[in-house]
């Protein structure tokens, strides 16, 4: 049976292989110390959960909450959502989506955002989002410093 629960900092080494397989780099994570797992663990305005069978953390995701100029009420981002491939079509990616809206609630936030590639392999995932009502919403840009 799958559960979701909080990442904890145990789970460090299990979620950094999880994050290997997701950017499709086994090595990114090899030394275990290029990331911001601690502080996103100790953030207040972050929420980073997990999706456990038998022990086996299968899922993760990773949002937080911020207040913008626009909207009277805070916003949701979805920072990171993976759910390994054995395991989609299980409803373990709907578990973890379903507690982000319901802490939303909670929060009484304005709205959920997430990205997500433009690539066709990513063609299932949007599917998914446009199942829960996201819609296509401009354009995601980054530069790197």
């Amino acid at each position: 049976m799958i559960t979701i629960r909080t990442a904890r900092k145990e789970d460090y080494e299990e979620i950094m292989h999880l994050y290997g397989i997701f950017v499709d780099n086994d090595k990114r994570f090899a030394n275990f110390d290029n990331d911001s797992y601690d502080k996103v663990l100790n953030d207040s305005n972050a929420v980073f959960e997990v999706a456990v069978d038998n022990d086996k953390i299968v899922g993760l995701i990773a949002y937080s909450f911020r207040n913008v100029v626009r909207y009277p009420k805070p916003i949701v981002e979805v920072d990171e959502f993976f759910v390994l491939e054995e395991y989609r079509r299980q409803k373990v990616g709907t578990k973890l989506m379903e507690q982000v809206f319901k802490t939303a609630k909670e929060k009484d936030c304005q709205c959920v955002y997430l990205a997500s590639g433009m690539d066709k392999e990513r063609k299932i995932a949007h599917i998914f989002y446009e199942k829960y009502d996201f819609d296509k919403y401009g354009f995601h840009f980054k530069k790197t410093l």
